[in-house]
């Protein structure tokens, strides 16, 4: 099998090199190489190493990248798609022994995330006797590996991989404290998101949770993510989390017939919202970031906002009404979005008095505004709700004077015909 899995990796090898570019090399007795490849047959591949060029036989390559942790990548995948997780043990605890030392946390790493793999294989195929085989022995490897993985340097991302797999393990096998796993993977994920400035690890953390379903643990990212951020970085954050909102309250695919699956994503995606929010007040007051980006972050939260306007509830809409467009106008009154804001807050508020007091704030506030004749025949409607006919007539005649050629004109007309017919 070991002989068979090496075939595959050179076969692939040699169809993805790339001429004339640098390649990393794994070498099957576990040297490293780098430089440009060259040339490439059936037997040898040419490689130029500081100017030296020079063959090895190309059943020695075992996988090439272009770095050292792209190439344990592009091994690890082909063997987890072809279910070789026997095969990438063997190799990784070979490359132990003969690579450098430096790179154990790495090959620990892919040991237990092999013994993970095949128990999951395992369990998704219901393959249950071979399960109970081999639980008790993948669990012990996969937590002996995982200890050295975890031993590599804080700024390095396989130490942080290999807090997450723990996590994983435990949360996946309902095994020990997987609280406390998180817990600790968490703090990981924060040093090195400080040491490195890598904060896109953050958005890759939480949208691998969503996938998994692991709403709470998302948000505690999120809830990081927002607090470690500063400056750019920090109104990246708040982009992030907003479209991340949005693209929840998208994502239907596994919705069912009682709304079930629809209800938890739209209580996620109200809790993304907030931390959002919770954050705009900390942004309009950052004299590093341009009002052009604190528009631009307006934007994000304003359009995601919209999409809860589809729901059916009247809940999540009073959400948008009374959170977001509220939050937005209030923390940024100057913005360009408030104008249309205010209008869909009017649009959608339920009681007459509150509607009828927004609708003359909106009058005083934007009265060239493009929206004014909408405006006008919302305040026609709601005078006519409040059995307020002759008044509501004047409006809707205002409307007509001032708009002749609108399309508005023919309903204005109608409502003038209904409200006289309520004059008694």
């Amino acid at each position: 099998m070991i002989k068979y899995l090496l075939v595959i990796m050179i076969v692939i090898s040699a169809s993805y090199i790339c001429f004339g570019e640098e390649k990393y090399l794994l070498l099957r007795d576990g040297y490293e190489v780098k430089g440009e490849i060259k040339s490439v047959d059936n037997n040898k591949i040419s490689i130029s190493i500081k100017g030296i060029l020079i063959e090895y036989p190309l059943t020695d390559v075992l996988c090439q990248g272009d770095s050292f942790e792209d190439v344990l990548k592009n091994l690890s995948n082909q063997c987890f798609k072809n279910n070789q997780f026997e095969e990438l043990i063997k190799i990784m605890n070979n490359l132990k022994d003969i690579g450098k030392r430096e790179r154990r946390p790495y090959y620990s790493y892919y040991v237990a995330l092999s013994y993970w793999k095949s128990l999951q294989y395992c369990m998704d195929n219901n393959e249950w006797e071979r399960y109970q085989k081999i639980k008790d022995k993948s669990c012990k490897s996969i937590f002996e590996e995982i200890l050295i993985g975890r031993s590599a340097p804080l700024d390095n991302e396989i130490g942080l991989e290999s807090w997450y797999l723990e996590w994983e393990v435990r949360d996946g096998l309902d095994y020990g404290n997987k609280r406390g796993a998180f817990d600790k993977f968490l703090e990981r994920l924060i040093s090195y998101c400080s040491l490195t400035g890598n904060l896109s690890k953050m958005e890759d953390v939480c949208k691998r949770l969503y996938n998994k379903d692991k709403s709470e643990e998302m948000i505690r990212v999120c809830s990081e993510y927002v607090k470690v951020a500063k400056g750019k970085e920090f109104k990246e954050a708040i982009i992030f989390l907003a479209n991340m909102a949005y693209d929840i309250m998208k994502d239907n695919k596994d919705d069912d017939i009682y709304n079930l699956k629809k209800d938890k994503r739209y209580k996620i995606a109200m809790e993304m919202f907030d931390k959002c929010l919770d954050s705009l007040e900390r942004l309009s007051k950052m004299d590093n970031i341009s009002n052009e980006e604190k528009e631009e972050v307006c934007g994000v939260i304003f359009k995601s906002g919209e999409e809860f306007k589809m729901a059916r509830d009247v809940k999540h809409q009073n959400y948008v009404v009374e959170k977001i467009y509220k939050k937005i106008y209030e923390t940024f009154p100057k913005s360009k979005y408030v104008e249309r804001v205010k209008f869909l807050e009017l649009l959608w508020v339920n009681d007459n008095k509150k509607k009828y007091d927004l609708i003359n704030e909106f009058m005083k506030k934007f009265p060239q505004s493009e929206y004014i004749k909408d405006v006008k025949y919302i305040l026609g409607i709601n005078l006519m709700e409040n059995k307020k006919y002759k008044e509501a007539i004047d409006i809707f005649e205002e409307i007509i004077r001032e708009n002749p050629k609108s399309t508005i004109v023919d309903y204005a007309k109608e409502k003038i015909e209904v409200a006289k017919s309520k004059i008694k």
